[in-house]
């Protein structure tokens, strides 16, 4: 392991505990093994796994598919040479080659032993690739051409071995070239190209085969010599035939006469007819699937999601393959965007990345139609989703809309799992019974933004688990490796180990910690009397798992979960004997007595434990601290200034639209010292409707005033304030922005420059002033001090993609692993999410307090 450690180029925890559990499992193992083959077998698998990360890298591993290429080639010219000089010959077994020809074999021979054995330490099934009839067919010709060169007085020089055959190879490996491309911008191409040089490939290829067969069967099996044919003609004599007959057209002057021939030509014509066509109609699909989005979606054999939404930002798309791509490590899934606006440029270059190529299925239409669900086939979809556009300047408008349209998805294709996006919470409550899940964007953005002002970074770390952060392995900076191997953890829901079935809930998530570093944190649990299953955060030592179980656990990967779920009974039996002393913490464990929650609660005798009004058209709410009696005049609520407060948190804001924000920081559950005034400020007043919602709630007071004056600032008390919150101010206080602009980010410049200015004010007296920053779009992180760019200026690039992949990272940004900025873009992964698994968007409620509904869930 030291080894490891001694580099002088900075190593992720990342890689350390992937290196820990390789070395943890061939422990095991060797424990299990009681021979020494067993042993030598085990310390090869794990130079492998360590060769294998050196050699699967993505330059590496199209540069030995170039070599490949080459290799394939050179056989192909070698043997064309062949038989250009050999015209007539006097056996079938023997040809004439030149002792320059056939040490160019014996090279080429050897070149193709490297690259099986190559091929097989690469391969992921290596029993699948030894199976493969191509890699037997190479063994075989370099095998013969090496015991022909050991053959005494050159005799195997003349033997004729058909190696023409390694031509077969070609099409395989211009796919792979193809296909991994992405750091060549030489070989980049669009789809249609890609398609059009596949099928030159498999014509060029199909003409190759048959002069080679044609010389083969005429040369040497032609017994009619009084009439034209093949046999004695020059290789572009049988190029000439082949694609005359392949037209279909047959001149008729040059046929031929032996009967393996013959048989060539019934070959090539069947060959013609069925693949041909099917490549045409392919690259003329991949034609019609690349103009405006007007065609319809071809379904296949592979499965597909649907996206209906407003695609302006590409982050929208790549955020939806990587994370549907991350659940599928085969990569067959299709995606099919549905758009309201017709596609544009740089729409149309993100879809010709080969990441996308091929997986990727622009059209256009409104959603609301019958025809539109037909064109996208949505009856046999796996799931449907329903994006919102955030930067709509009605975000009622844009919910009625997704409304109607999810209607319309239910009635067509009620079987077909359906997934929506909401900018308002009273629209999640009408679309509960009618979709199989609803996000709100805004409530999930208040929420983890309140939970961010409570305890640092806490926002973030509930982000990071909702979704698949992007991992590296080299860094600018010590704490980025630190940052992102807790980044690297997400949220997995699995079946019960029948190994733990009847075990104490805490043995098995103290022993699952210690042995393969995951956290179980829950189960989702069948409730016999009200036979319904529940969602159960750390039930405690006296928990029991049942067999029905299932298990909510925080990993790093699914490797992890995979070596859990590998674990025996005798390990487990194992490891137990000897920490029976860390199970003594019933003290610890106990629950909250009376007296403690009477001592928690004597400084908010005044006030109300309830949860607040209206919970039910805003959704979810924790139980709050509310007044007695709500206030009944705004004036009771409006102060010329905040100098009379202090350690206060100072909300700059556009509207006031701040219900779940507010209902998380009068949480019941707060101590005295998280229990902080509010001040809002605010451009405007709040409207009677606004007002009320906020009356409820103790110690809340609204200054009207531009939150982007300085002066305004200093008049709020944001010298004593304890923390500054910038939220919604791409919304009211920001109406001359029209949509365009709001795609384009400028929707953001508000609250950038607030955050600028309270920056400016604080930054050269040294003190740090805590910022929360609401964003819409993650790309405008970077304008937020302090930088990354800022941070790294000077410092040594790691390679020529280094920088960009994580100082443009938004989520390896300072700002953002501090907890002070969150983006709604940031939030859309956990509607997809909610497919994979359903349970995910319940335990954060529960996590954050929320007042849920016990749902019925359906886990196969």
């Amino acid at each position: 392991m030291d080894r490891f450690f001694k580099t002088a180029e900075p190593l992720s925890y990342g890689m350390v505990r992937e290196i820990y559990r390789t070395m943890k499992s061939e422990h095991i193992k060797r424990q299990q093994s009681n021979t020494i083959w067993k042993g030598f077998w085990d310390d090869f698998i794990t130079k492998r796994q360590s060769i294998l990360k050196l050699l699967k890298g993505g330059r590496n591993v199209l540069f030995f598919t170039l070599i490949e290429m080459v290799r394939v080639i050179t056989f192909c010219f070698v043997y064309l040479a062949e038989i250009q000089n050999t015209p007539t010959r006097e056996s079938w077994f023997q040809i004439d080659r030149s002792n320059g020809s056939f040490a160019t074999l014996i090279l080429l021979s050897y070149l193709t032993l490297i690259s099986i054995a190559i091929r097989l330490i690469l391969a992921d099934n290596a029993t699948q690739t030894i199976r493969s009839p191509l890699l037997w067919m190479n063994f075989t010709i370099a095998c013969a051409f090496i015991v022909l060169n050991a053959l005494p007085n050159n005799y195997g020089h003349n033997i004729y071995v058909p190696y023409f055959l390694t031509a077969l190879e070609f099409i395989p490996t211009l796919k792979i070239i193809l296909l991994s491309r992405s750091r060549w911008q030489f070989l980049n191409m669009s789809a249609l190209r890609e398609k059009m040089v596949i099928l030159v490939a498999n014509v060029v290829l199909v003409i190759y085969m048959g002069v080679c067969l044609f010389d083969y069967f005429e040369t040497n099996f032609n017994y009619i010599l009084d009439k034209p044919s093949l046999a004695n003609s020059t290789i572009l004599d049988k190029a000439y035939f082949l694609v005359i007959t392949m037209s279909t057209v047959g001149y008729g002057d040059i046929t031929p006469r032996s009967t393996g021939g013959k048989l060539c030509v019934i070959a090539i014509i069947m060959y013609s007819l069925v693949v041909f066509p099917g490549l045409i109609a392919d690259m003329q699909e991949t034609f019609n699937q690349q103009k405006s989005g007007s065609g319809a979606y071809i379904r296949g054999s592979s499965p597909y999601f649907v996206i209906c939404g407003d695609f302006h930002s590409d982050s929208r798309i790549r955020d939806a393959i990587d994370l549907i791509y991350h659940h599928d490590p085969k990569k067959k899934s299709q995606i099919v965007l549905l758009s309201r606006h017709k596609i544009t440029p740089a729409m149309k270059l993100m879809l010709n990345e080969i990441r996308f190529r091929n997986r990727v299925f622009f059209l256009q239409g409104k959603g609301l139609d019958v025809e539109d669900m037909r064109r996208v086939d949505l009856k046999f979809a796996t799931a449907a989703f329903i994006l919102a556009n955030s930067a709509v300047v009605s975000a009622v408008q844009e919910d009625q809309q997704n409304t109607l349209r999810a209607w319309a998805f239910d009635d067509f294709s009620p079987n077909t799992p359906l997934y929506v996006e909401t900018l308002l919470p009273q629209s999640s409550v009408i679309l509960e019974r009618t979709t199989t899940g609803c996000v709100c964007l805004d409530e999930l953005k208040q929420l983890f933004l309140a939970y961010n002002c409570l305890y640092r970074g806490v926002g973030t770390l509930i982000i990071n688990l909702l979704q698949n952060v992007p991992v590296f392995t080299s860094f600018h900076d010590p704490w980025h490796a630190q940052y992102g191997d807790g980044a690297a953890n997400e949220f997995y829901e699995s079946t019960m180990n029948p190994v733990f079935i009847g075990q104490s809930f805490t043995q098995v998530a103290f022993f699952l910690f210690k042995e393969y570093q995951i956290v179980l944190c829950g189960v989702n649990s069948y409730h016999r009397d009200s036979r319904k299953r529940l969602v159960r955060l750390n039930p405690g030592p006296t928990y029991v798992l049942q067999k029905d179980d299932t298990c909510f656990i925080i990993a790093p990967s699914q490797k992890d979960m995979m070596q859990a779920n590998k674990t025996t009974h005798e390990h487990f039996s194992q490891f137990f004997p000897k920490r029976e002393q860390y199970f003594r913490m019933e003290s610890l464990l106990r629950p909250r007595s009376s007296e403690d929650l009477q001592e928690l609660d004597q400084h908010y005798t005044e006030y109300l434990v309830a949860f607040p009004e209206h919970v039910n058209t805003y959704g979810a709410s924790p139980l709050c601290l509310v007044l007695p009696k709500p206030l009944l005049s705004v004036d009771e609520m409006l102060v010329e200034n905040g100098l009379f407060l202090k350690n206060h948190i100072l909300v700059c804001t556009g509207d006031f639209n701040l219900f779940h924000f507010i209902c998380t920081l009068r949480s019941a559950h707060l101590s005295q010292m998280e229990f902080k005034s509010i001040l809002i400020l605010c451009p405007h007043e709040p409207t009677m409707d606004e007002f009320r919602l906020l009356a409820q709630f103790p110690l809340i007071y609204i200054m009207v005033g531009d939150a982007q004056n300085r002066n305004v600032l200093e008049q709020a008390g944001i010298q004593v304030a304890d923390k500054v919150v910038v939220v919604n101010m791409h919304n009211k206080s920001n109406q001359n922005l029209n949509e365009q602009d709001a795609h384009d980010g400028f929707a953001d410049s508000p609250s950038i420059m607030i955050a600028h200015a309270v920056y400016d004010m604080f930054h050269r007296s040294g003190i740090r002033k805590t910022t929360i920053i609401d964003l819409e779009k993650r790309s405008n992180v970077k304008f937020l001090r302090p930088s990354s760019r800022k941070m790294t200026r000077g410092k040594k690039k790691e390679g020529p993609d280094f920088e960009a992949d994580i100082v443009h990272n938004a989520y390896y940004t300072p700002m953002y692993g501090a907890g002070r900025v969150l983006t709604t873009s940031m939030l859309e992964k956990v509607l997809y999410k909610l497919y994979f698994q359903p349970s995910i968007l319940s335990v954060f409620r529960s996590i954050c307090g929320l007042h849920v509904k016990v749902l019925s869930l359906n886990i196969g």
